[in-house]
């Protein structure tokens, strides 16, 4: 197994030259120590480089997994929100129900309270009619001077207690 700086040696070496040649040995005295130095150098760059590269893709499994759990997280809060706004859905729909049973059963009893006002209110207008019925005559009968009190018979509705003799 030959080493780098050796391999090095025989790449520069001319073409059908003896491994060991005087131009080989000058080379070699000449920069040896620098091509000693240039290997260790590269080979330094390499390991950093390598463990740049290790560290890289440690970073890209770690994101590629915070991305995975980030991803996770939104979904599970995604789904509870969902749930959660299903729910309060559920109770503001179920509350809007009730709500509305309970305006139609006030409005109900507002309206046959209503009713039944109208209804006293229509009776007391006819007792206001057969009143004012009873004032015109009563007011006719003293223009002409001739009012006797009689009692009203309970077939005739028109009497109203006052004889015209």
């Amino acid at each position: 197994m030959t080493t780098e700086s050796e391999q090095a040696e025989k790449d520069y070496a001319l073409p059908g030259a003896g491994e060991s040649t005087d131009i080989d040995q000058v080379r070699n005295l000449l920069f040896g120590g620098y091509n000693q130095e240039y290997d260790r150098r590269f080979r330094a760059i390499e390991r950093r480089l390598e463990e740049n590269l290790l560290s890289q893709q440690r970073l890209v499994e770690r994101v590629n997994q915070n991305q995975t759990e980030g991803e996770e997280r939104a979904y599970e809060n995604h789904r509870q929100l969902q749930t959660r706004l299903e729910e309060t859905q559920r109770t503001l729909d179920e509350r809007l129900r009730d709500q509305r049973r309970y305006l139609d059963q006030q409005l109900e009893v507002l309206q046959t309270s209503l009713r039944k006002m109208i209804d006293t209110l229509d009776n007391q207008k006819l007792d206001q009619e057969q009143l004012a019925d009873l004032l015109v005559d009563l007011g006719m009968r003293l223009k002409r001077g001739r009012i006797h009190p009689t009692v009203p018979s309970s077939n005739n509705p028109t009497s109203n207690g006052l004889s015209n003799t």
